[in-house]
């Protein structure tokens, strides 16, 4: 199990969508797809329903969620913790250009 596997799970948990949770991770749908079966499979569990209309968490999946939601933000307060005692920055750079037209 890996912290990527995690936080794909967390992703897919409050998307209940592979479209989306994969265009929020930044990555395809079979690629989360398939780390969320070595998931399931390592552990001999089933944490997701699915068909080819729908995604729902099982019993088990909605009872880890909140478990792994709270692993994955301490991870997060760790690794702010690091970043603050170790006096560099970090932070999000968000870009942006408008194109007009001359008048």
């Amino acid at each position: 199990m890996t912290l990527r596997q995690l936080r794909y799970f967390a992703v897919l948990g409050e998307e209940l969508n592979y479209r989306r949770a994969a265009e929020k991770l930044f990555i395809t749908q079979p690629a989360l797809s398939t780390a969320i079966k070595q998931l399931e499979h390592q552990f001999g569990v089933v944490l997701f329903h699915r068909n080819t209309r729908e995604v729902a968490l099982t019993d088990l999946g909605a009872a880890w969620l909140p478990q792994v939601q709270q692993v994955l933000g301490g991870v997060d307060a760790v690794v702010d913790n690091l970043v603050m005692l170790s006096g560099t920055r970090r932070g999000l750079l968000r870009v942006g250009y408008l194109i007009g037209t001359g008048a």
